[in-house]
């Protein structure tokens, strides 16, 4: 299963916006049946908060939608990962990162 999501969290930074929704779509749907998977997805919510900081604001967007859709079972994690990102230098990283603690 840890390749399965790590494969997921993979797919949230391919070029096609299309990839990049269904990647966001299946961590949705893992999240939903997390049993099984709390300590992988546990770990990849540092995976996704590090996406705010991708250069190509697509791939930021998607990793708050994933963010906000890991919250449900990982609340400390994802804002704790999220609020790190708030004293990046890059103004865009503080506004994504801002941004996604306004959406949890």
């Amino acid at each position: 299963h840890s390749a399965s999501v790590s494969l997921i969290t993979a797919g949230l930074e391919d070029p096609d916006a299309l990839v990049r929704r269904a990647a966001v779509t299946a961590i949705a749907n893992l999240v939903g049946e997390s049993g099984g998977l709390r300590q992988e997805l546990s770990a990849a919510t540092e995976v996704v908060a590090g996406l705010l900081e991708h250069a190509e604001v697509g791939v930021r967007d998607v990793a708050v939608a994933t963010l906000t859709c890991l919250f449900v079972a990982h609340e400390a994690e994802v804002v704790a990962a999220v609020a790190a990102r708030l004293a990046h230098p890059e103004p865009a990283v503080h506004r994504t990162a801002a941004h996604a603690l306004q959406l949890l």
